[in-house]
Order: structure tokens, then C-alpha cells, then sequence
């Protein structure tokens, strides 16, 4: 799979699993398990506390290069962002930071803007 199906996927992801729900008046819950390392961070839907997919293993970028390759030098989001998410400065970090519907739609709007760059 191209880095721009992937993108393509992940924006779908965004789209029908986080803003679709955001709108539909569907709010997040954060959960800190403080004893654990950061990936443990975690965000809820209140409704029905599923997860919300926004980390690393359900990103198809962070699959393709941070999990396969254990760095994102080569991510695209990476690359267009100019720092690896996590880092308390990027879309994601917002997202995470403060879980809203324009938060979840600016992270969308950089994997659009990504996906124009690689086109």
C-alpha cells in the first residue's frame, strides 16, 4: 500500500470514527494509567467507553514507519509537521491535548494537506 492510500484510509478513519461521532454529540473521556509508559494514555467515548482510535496502532502512517521501522523520520506527517507526534506540538498532540471536533477536524485537515503534498 502507498503512503497515499494510506493517508486516504486514515482520513476516512477521522472522518467516520471520530468526527462523524463528535458531531453527533458523542464525548471523550481521557483515562491516564500513570504506572505505564505514554502509549497508555488513553481516550474513551463516555456513551459506551470503546476507544477512541486515534494512537499509534490504529494510525496507518505510525504502522508503516514507527512500529515497522521504530522511527518516524520518514513519516509524511512527520515530515510535513516537522516533529513526531507525541511531542506536544503537532495535531495529534491537540487532538489529545483537547478531544473536540475542531481538534479531531485540524488533524484531518493535515492528512488532507499531506496527502495533496505526496500528489
Amino acid at each position: 500500500m502507498t503512503d497515499e492510500a494510506v493517508i486516504r484510509k486514515d482520513i476516512k478513519k477521522w472522518n467516520i470514527n471520530v468526527c462523524r461521532r463528535i458531531r453527533k454529540g458523542d464525548k471523550i473521556v481521557k483515562h491516564h494509567n500513570y504506572g505505564s509508559h505514554m502509549g497508555s494514555r488513553s481516550l474513551f467515548w463516555y456513551n459506551d467507553l470503546t476507544t477512541v482510535p486515534y494512537k499509534s496502532k490504529q494510525c496507518g502512517l505510525c504502522q508503516r514507519y514507527v512500529i515497522k521501522h521504530d522511527n518516524c523520520d520518514s513519516c509524511p506527517l512527520y515530515r510535513y509537521q516537522g516533529k513526531s507526534c507525541g511531542t506536544g506540538k503537532t495535531t495529534w498532540d491537540a487532538f489529545y491535548q483537547s478531544p473536540n471536533l475542531k481538534t479531531a477536524l485540524d488533524m484531518r485537515d493535515t492528512l488532507v494537506r499531506v496527502l495533496r503534498e505526496l500528489s
